[in-house]
């Protein structure tokens, strides 16, 4: 498509060069530059000129042709333009970087708990080796190695794994950033060689760091101990109130560590301060699940019986392993409902913005029209035509560029603020009235700038912006901060006929019209269509579903997110199922004597099933005080920080009730594992120590 135009080319040669085939995923035709300014209508029109130039002579160069350049063309070496684009894509690529680290953050409480098993299931053999003289230390140097070799297989398997999943979200990735920030068609999958060694590194750091306390534990635990069956976590005892205590400092540094970020401006602060929360409700857990179950063994026998109270007395009895996996299903909650409260909350804000601002009837751009910029151009006599037909009421011209404003990537926006004063819904930041801002830019020549930009570059309403045009360097006041979420990247905003006179470039991109009350959108569609014929094609979108539009394109954005929060549930329910065996291998001895004094199978099955339902239970609990906290830093710090947008925070109480029975049924049935094999044991060799 050319200005609207199909025009057909002949293929003349097929290239096979694979570094060719790379550029735009493969879809793309080299064209002699002559040829494509005639069918592109841009004779004498150049987008950028590459050189060849010595080392040596590079600053020499770059300053002769700075000097003779206009005011709206740059030089620069490609690596420059490599780290705008890094810039631009790097709230994207950190956001996926913080959730993979959430979900690695869950994998150390499952490896906690399967070395914490491994270790159980061989008590009598530590016992044993200890009996003969084998150390303590040689007793957690044993469980470290084996933990190394775990470590090292499940990093292997894990990168096999993620490439697999990168595979299938590869194409979804590249949609959103091709939506988002730039045309990006990625088709086939670059590996890093130095992603793979690191994500082994960190594999098998995290696996030996969780492995230390269960190694510790079995070092420490005497002979006497593990080879008797079925004592329930001797020796082992929380400092409940130092854990709490420390889970509190952690999340006041959390609180500061926000604050600071917000006015300093640390891309990295919100992160951290998201880790601190993570790590101050996970210490929070011990004492959190005791206090559930003294609450919970006030009503849980009327309901469930003597097997639910028992069921519960477990969980103060081995507070030190289910208070792990506690935390485990409080950081997947966690992270579930954080990331819940802000997608819906910044739906809710861009559905709220659509409305407010989106109130043209129809919305016109020439076919061919691309993101990151316009190919084809609506012809003036169109744009013309348009304000001229039947029930138009007025017609706002739109033009975007692409510019730089302190090394940053930013759009300038031409409209027509006298049409926007009239008919538009455009909102200020301050609540001013838009009918003053607006007037204002018009009678001052000045501009508007979107609240990305104010907060990127510090700048507010009564300041100034100062922009490279074709006809140099201009300066022009700031007449408002307009909310926009169109673009993170930031946009200042003009009158076309400022715009017109700095650039001298009358060109439309698309246009939105406004009708006159009681004209239908069909009719009028069908006449500019007609005006139209054999000029240009034209897309013609209605306002409703060009607002559906944007809210397809806003939850495409998030849906890779939904991945990685599955993965932390998946990791959180194996902690479980761990857990739990890990206990009945624990209790054993009492399981058997419950047994010999008549409890039937069903009722050892119930005790255990209750134990893991009200470790969901608490886990949801926990991590819905752990989510609103998230959810804090993700709307009002990292959201501000790497996006530089408001949003007005809603919470759906469905989200607590849904997290809740979700982890109280995934919890029950993890622990269907451990009931079966609670049932299994024999009461005689259960009680053989007797």
């Amino acid at each position: 498509m050319s200005t609207g135009q199909a025009v057909p080319l002949v293929i003349r040669f097929l290239i096979e060069s694979q570094e060719f085939q790379q550029a735009l995923g493969g879809n793309v035709a080299m064209v002699d530059i002559g040829v494509a300014q005639e069918i592109f209508n841009r004779v004498g029109k150049l987008d950028r000129i590459d050189l060849l130039v010595k080392p040596d002579q590079r600053e020499q160069v770059k300053k002769r042709l700075a000097s003779i350049l206009p005011g709206n063309a740059s030089v620069g070496q490609p690596a420059a333009r490599t780290r705008q684009v890094e810039n631009m894509v790097s709230a994207f690529g950190l956001s996926l970087t913080a959730l993979s680290s959430i979900a690695l953050f869950v994998a150390t409480f499952l490896i906690f708990n399967t070395v914490s098993m491994s270790v159980l299931r061989r008590r009598r053999e530590i016992g044993i080796m200890r009996s003969i003289g084998v150390t303590r230390r040689q007793i957690m140097v044993q469980f470290l190695i084996e933990a190394l070799i775990l470590g090292i297989v499940g990093s292997l398997l894990g990168l096999v794994a993620g490439t697999l999943l990168t595979k299938l979200t590869l194409g979804s990735v590249s949609r959103t950033l091709s939506m988002l920030y730039l045309v990006a068609h990625t088709s086939t999958l670059q590996l890093d060689t130095m992603t793979y060694v690191i994500g082994i590194i960190l594999g098998v750091c995290v696996t030996l760091v969780s492995a230390i306390a269960p190694a510790i534990e079995a070092s420490r635990t005497s002979p006497s101990v593990t080879v008797r069956q079925g004592i329930l976590i001797e020796g082992m005892h929380l400092p409940l109130k130092k854990l709490a205590i420390v889970g509190i400092i952690l999340l006041t540094i959390a609180a500061a560590i926000s604050m600071w970020t917000v006015t300093e401006g640390q891309q990295w602060g919100g992160f951290a301060s998201a880790f601190f929360v993570l790590g101050g409700f996970s210490l929070l857990a011990p004492a959190f699940t005791l206090i559930s179950e003294a609450l919970a063994r006030k009503f849980i026998r009327p309901i469930a019986g003597i097997e639910g109270k028992l069921g519960t007395r477990y969980l103060r009895d081995a507070v030190a392993r289910t208070s792990v996996v506690v935390a485990a299903l409080m950081v997947a909650v966690g992270m579930l409902v954080g990331l819940d409260i802000m997608v819906g909350s910044f739906r809710q804000t861009v559905d709220l913005w659509i409305g407010q601002t989106v109130k043209g009837d129809l919305y016109v751009q020439p076919v061919g029209r691309r993101a990151g910029g316009a190919t084809t151009w609506l012809p003036s006599e169109i744009v013309e035509s348009a304000r001229n037909l039947p029930g138009v009421a007025a017609v706002d011209t739109y033009r975007a560029v692409r510019t730089t404003y302190n090394d940053r990537v930013a759009f300038v926006i031409a409209v027509e603020l006298e049409v926007q004063r009239e008919f538009g819904g455009m909102q200020f930041l301050g609540g001013r009235p838009p009918q003053d801002v607006l007037t204002h830019a018009i009678e001052e020549d000045g501009v508007l700038i979107s609240e990305s930009f104010a907060y990127r570059h510090r700048i507010d309403t009564g300041g100034t912006v100062t922009l490279n045009t074709p006809t140099g360097k201009f300066s022009m006041p700031v007449a408002g901060v307009y909310y926009d979420y169109s673009t993170d990247t930031g946009a200042v905003m003009m009158d076309y006929r400022l715009y017109s006179r700095l650039w001298a470039s009358p060109r439309t991109e698309s246009m939105a019209l406004y009708l006159k009350p009681g004209f239908d959108n069909d009719v009028v569609r069908k006449r500019l269509i007609e005006a139209a014929n054999n000029v240009i094609l034209l897309n013609i979108t209605p306002n409703q579903e060009l607002r559906e539009r944007v809210l397809e394109v806003f939850d495409q954005t998030f849906r890779i997110t939904y991945a990685l929060q599955a993965i932390a549930i998946v990791v959180a329910v194996l902690g479980v199922i761990t857990t739990l065996t890990a206990l009945i291998l624990q209790r054993g001895r009492e399981i058997g004597v419950l047994r010999a004094v008549g409890a039937l199978r069903k009722q050892v099955q119930k005790m255990v099933l209750v134990e893991s339902g009200m470790v969901g239970l608490i886990g949801a609990a926990l991590g819905s005080l752990c989510g609103i906290a998230l959810s804090i830093l993700l709307i009002f710090v990292i959201n501000k920080q790497f996006f530089g947008w408001s949003m007005q925070m809603t919470v759906d109480p469905w989200i607590f009730v849904q997290a809740g029975v979700v982890m109280v049924l995934t919890a029950m049935l993890a622990g269907l594992a451990p009931a079966r094999l609670a049932v299994s044991r024999v009461a005689a060799e259960a009680m053989r120590v007797e």
